[in-house]
């Protein structure tokens, strides 16, 4: 690689951990219903992964929209969280708002003190968050890791102008790890540009429905775009 930084695929099924598997990827995220942002996995798919002795890392997310929780779904994260604390994953991804943007702080303790030992990574409502800057000290306060972020925009072609000032407000304290749009025709740029620690990608183009009553179309991994990928920053 031109430049040394982690490489994180977003995976959803068995293919993207055969492909994760195949090409050397440093570690996964492991989600479902990718085409709406991702939600959490089953934990049959997270046993498949950790058959592959991937680094995995989880999703923890109890349904689609913003990520302002109430209180049965924030027992559902939980229980998520306490039902996967015992295999050998790597980390958690989560992240949790109040409704007026900031950090729910009392819920990120809750999640804090469940999950010692492992990695916690903040995913992509920090994009929304209100005062992000103040959230800092916070997420460092609560054992995060890493942030994932597209540039506290919607996808990382319009955040790109944003990193720099995210990656000097983080420091040491947190990795900015870029996430949310990257492709072939703009990963070296993220890459050199911003020299992150590790950068986030799925590699996805969107299937067309099988002809069923119940089906809908979804996001499914493709190899050709992900070997596009990993040769433009090769």
């Amino acid at each position: 690689r031109i430049l040394i930084m982690k490489l994180e695929l977003c995976v959803t099924d068995k293919l993207g951990i055969t492909l994760a598997k195949k090409y050397k990827f440093d570690r996964i995220e492991l989600c479902v219903n990718l085409e709406q942002g991702g939600t959490t996995p089953s934990n049959g798919l997270v046993l498949l992964a950790l058959q592959q002795y991937l680094e995995t890392h989880v999703l923890i997310r109890p349904r689609v929209g913003g990520f302002c929780y109430d209180d049965f779904e924030k027992e559902t994260i939980l229980a998520e969280i306490h039902g996967l604390n015992d295999l050998p994953i790597k980390g958690f991804v989560v992240g949790a708002l109040k409704e007026n943007k900031e950090i729910d702080t009392t819920f990120l303790g809750e999640i804090s003190k469940l999950t010692r030992g492992k990695d916690l990574t903040f995913h992509r409502a920090f994009d929304e968050m209100a005062e992000w800057k103040d959230g800092v000290e916070i997420l460092k306060y609560f054992q995060f890791k890493r942030v994932l972020t597209s540039g506290r925009a919607t996808n990382v072609e319009k955040g790109m102008a944003n990193y720099a000032e995210i990656k000097d407000i983080f420091g040491e304290k947190l990795e900015l790890m870029p996430g949310g749009g990257v492709n072939a025709s703009n990963i070296l740029n993220i890459a050199q540009t911003v020299q992150p620690s590790a950068i986030h990608f799925s590699a996805a183009s969107l299937l067309q429905a099988e002809k069923s009553k119940f089906s809908t179309d979804r996001m499914k991994i493709d190899e050709q775009k992900l070997v596009s990928m990993l040769k433009a920053i090769s």
